[in-house]
């Protein structure tokens, strides 16, 4: 399943402005099912590795490639440790994501399971807080291209106005703001409820707040002047309150 950089750009051809570039990058990530370590040491014997501390950097064909396991290896669930001397790597949410992964048919007929949207959004942001603990801020600009993917989406627009009170009554008529709390809604009933409170527990207010500094503003403001630490307060709103009947777990097409 592919899930990193060129996950996001597919994504991007359909939901976002043709003129927002995105941040570029080399490597290519890729999520394996795998049943344990064992099988893993075997899959990946005959490429060469590149130094990390997860153990999951490999060059393929000359690119560089993360080389992601997860399912039966996980211990515990949503954590795993490729070897027994490298770090431990969240995969918190990527069964949940495998399964409902869109697939692309490849030139060679080959089918590619590709992370959807919102399931995206969740490694992303569990992604942010693994690795802003240390520093490394980079996933907040893909936080902010999800951002405005649906932040002025049609279908979260019209759910704005939708139960008593509506999402839009609540940010004060700013539909931006109400459209990132539905998608906070949207990705907590697409991870479920586990893996969701797991995400909740780890995104504290400190982590919370680093991100709305490194948010950025968005590709196009135009019906919002909303800060970006609001629009993070919304999203986490949503993410926190997923049984809203209003909301439609469908992802926009």
């Amino acid at each position: 399943m592919l899930v990193g950089a060129q996950a996001r750009d597919l994504m991007h051809r359909r939901l976002g402005s043709p003129g927002h570039f995105l941040r570029t990058t080399s490597d290519v990530d890729l999520a394996l099912v795998v049943a344990s370590r064992e099988d893993y040491a075997a899959l990946t014997a005959e490429f060469e590795a590149r130094k990390s501390a997860s153990d999951v950097k490999y060059i393929i064909g000359g690119l560089p490639v993360d080389l992601i396991p997860f399912g039966g290896i996980e211990e515990p669930e949503g954590s795993v440790q490729p070897s027994a001397g490298s770090s431990p790597l969240s995969v918190l949410a990527y069964s949940s994501a495998y399964n409902v992964a869109d697939e692309y048919i490849l030139p060679d007929g080959r089918n590619l399971k590709v992370v959807d949207p919102l399931h995206y959004t969740a490694l992303k942001l569990d992604a942010w807080v693994d690795r802003s603990a240390y520093g490394q801020y980079k996933d907040a600009d893909d936080i902010r291209v999800v951002f405005d993917w649906f932040r002025q989406h049609p279908e979260h627009i019209e759910s704005a106005y939708e139960g008593d009170p509506t999402p839009a009554q609540q940010f004060e008529w700013d539909e931006a703001l109400a459209c990132l709390w539905i998608l906070g809604s949207k990705v907590a009933r697409a991870i479920g409820p586990a893996n969701t409170q797991a995400i909740v527990s780890k995104w504290d207010a400190r982590c919370r707040v680093s991100l709305g500094k490194h948010l950025g503003r968005p590709w196009e403001s135009a019906g919002s002047r909303a800060s970006p630490m609001a629009e993070v307060d919304a999203f986490a709103g949503g993410l926190q309150a997923p049984t809203r009947e209003q909301v439609s777990p469908s992802t926009p097409e």
